[in-house]
């Protein structure tokens, strides 16, 4: 009688059961699906490695030197006369990056023929010099070791794959979280928005900012996990742990990008949650060391890296604080522009329509949570846009009357993960309903309408640095002047199986739910329409 009694109880998920069945069968085996998804990552990091001429990444050639310095134990140059210029004493065949190898550089009608190979330098030491000498080297001790036993043009591009799977790693580890806490399609969905072109670009060359923009958002999505269940899953803590402890040691501003990104999770799962949180024992054990490797940057960044990086532009502009502020403030969307796909030393550019397509579904996810969300979750989704939109302006604006404008788009890309995946999530623990299917079939829409925009970015780059700017597609094909490592065709395929490998794992559940005809009786919808909940929501279901 209990039973038959129960049977009859209304449905209060909203009919994410299905959603979670679904999603459950296509995750049935949790390590092999995170596999996937990691090689999936991978592989959009390392067509972009393989694509992008030696030295073609913002200032890699300074990165190139840094890493394989670190790697050889010399963590920070020589003073020059220039400010922020270091010199260090390296060989040549792993080091020699600048100068005419940077001949395409803001040139972008120049193919990268021009530069020499890296494989006919000499062994022999020779100086070099770099703006990023003083940085911490813990990334460029991770990414550099390739450089130790290799020589040459593939000593670099060993040293951009470390770099790769560093980024994917974490951009796993955000899916993964991501799941955990919700299964509505639009949760995962909304990670295709905040992984950018330009995180993959900047994951898959030598330059920390990829590393970065994928840390935080690992560790955005692990700490929305952690303090929003019951028993936190000790993947998720130790995936905060291990986040923050990099994250921190990358940039000057990576504390406080981790700080601005923790205080806006809180908000959304609430303070108590937090304080509950910290009184883990598992939470004091890995706490402690990733506190002393964090400490450790703060160390660096107060002591030995303050100015790291600050090199006075070559603009003329040199403003009072109150102009630079507004004018850094009417830059936002050139900045917008930059950290979706503005790649090479900010030379290259692609159609417009591409950015658009990024544009307007920012707008659609930021607009659907600020419709939706009430209460902490709000708070916290204007806490990340206000964080995105200021902090540039307040960062450059002290500092523009010596050193002018050199504030760029991907120094943004953490705090604009961190809004992406705070609106998501908000607006997935508040709406607990599966979509309509027409609200499904709007997902897969945006799927395609970003992967099809990834994979136009990559072969438009990839013809700048093939034929130059001006050159056709069919000249790229037929006579091209520069060949990546292993040909343009290998690297294009790779690009293809990344970018759609991404977009599957990302949304099978919501595929597989679509095509099988799950859907929720307009009857529960309104019901759970009509409720919202500022209580965790972390899926219970175990994976690792």
């Amino acid at each position: 009688m209990r039973a038959a009694q129960l049977s009859q109880v209304p449905r209060t998920d909203g009919g994410l059961s299905a959603a979670r069945h679904s999603a459950g069968r296509t995750v049935a085996r949790p390590w092999a699906a995170l596999t996937i998804a990691f090689i999936a990552f991978f592989l959009a990091c390392s067509a972009w490695s393989l694509a992008t001429p030696i030295s073609g990444g913002p200032d890699e050639s300074g990165h190139i030197m840094k890493a394989a310095a670190s790697a050889r134990g010399m963590w920070t140059g020589t003073a020059t006369v220039n400010p922020g210029i270091e010199q260090f004493v390296l060989p040549a065949n792993v080091s020699d990056v600048g100068g005419e190898r940077t001949c395409f550089a803001f040139n972008a009608e120049r193919s990268a023929a021009c530069a020499p190979s890296l494989s006919d330098a000499p062994a022999a030491d020779v100086v070099v010099e770099t703006g990023v000498g003083s940085y911490n080297p813990l990334y460029y001790v991770l990414v550099g070791w390739p450089s130790l036993f290799l020589s040459g043009e593939i000593a670099v591009y060993g040293m951009r794959i470390a770099s790769s799977v560093l980024t994917a790693l974490f951009l796993t580890g955000t899916l993964w979280a991501v799941r955990r806490i919700s299964a509505a399609p639009y949760a995962a969905g909304g990670l295709l928005v905040a992984f950018t072109p330009m995180v993959y670009f900047l994951g898959g060359v030598i330059n920390p900012n990829g590393v970065e923009a994928a840390g935080t958002a690992a560790f955005v999505a692990c700490l929305w996990l952690a303090l929003s269940s019951r028993r936190a899953p000790l993947a998720a803590i130790a995936g905060v742990a291990a986040s923050a402890a990099l994250v921190a040691n990358l940039r000057a501003t990576s504390p406080l990008y981790l700080a601005l990104a923790a205080i806006a999770v809180i908000t959304a799962v609430g303070w108590p949650h937090a304080v509950a949180f910290i009184r883990r024992r598992a939470v004091i054990v890995m706490a402690v060391p990733a506190l002393a490797v964090a400490g450790l940057g703060a160390f660096w960044t107060l002591g030995i890296g303050l100015n790291a990086g600050f090199i006075p532009s070559s603009g003329a502009e040199r403003d009072d604080p109150a102009t630079a502020f507004l004018t850094t403030l009417g830059n936002s969307l050139d900045y917008a522009r930059q950290f979706i796909a503005t790649f090479g030393w900010l030379d290259t550019q692609v159609p417009g329509w591409i950015h658009a397509v990024w544009l307007l579904l920012i707008g659609v996810t930021i607009a659907g949570a600020l419709l939706v969300v009430r209460g902490r979750r709000m708070a916290a989704v204007l806490i990340s846009l206000a964080t995105l939109v200021l902090l540039p302006a307040i960062i450059q604006a002290p500092t523009a009357a010596d050193y002018g404008y050199i504030w760029q788009g991907r120094y943004s890309l953490p705090l604009f993960a961190t809004l992406i995946i705070v609106a998501t999530l908000a607006t997935a623990t508040t709406v607990r309903r599966t979509p309509h299917r027409l609200g499904l079939w709007a997902l897969v829409a945006g799927t395609v309408a970003l992967t099809v925009a990834h994979i136009a970015a990559f072969l438009y780059v990839l013809r700048r640095y093939v034929v130059g700017v001006d050159g056709s597609f069919l000249n790229a094909l037929v006579t091209p002047e520069w060949y990546p490592p292993l040909g343009w065709l290998p690297s294009v395929v790779l690009c293809l199986l990344g970018a759609l490998g991404v977009a599957l794992a990302v949304m099978a559940p919501t595929v597989t739910q679509l095509f099988e005809g799950q859907s929720v009786p307009r009857h529960a919808s309104r019901r759970q329409g009509a409720r919202s909940t500022e209580a965790p929501t972390a899926t219970p279901e175990r994976t690792p």
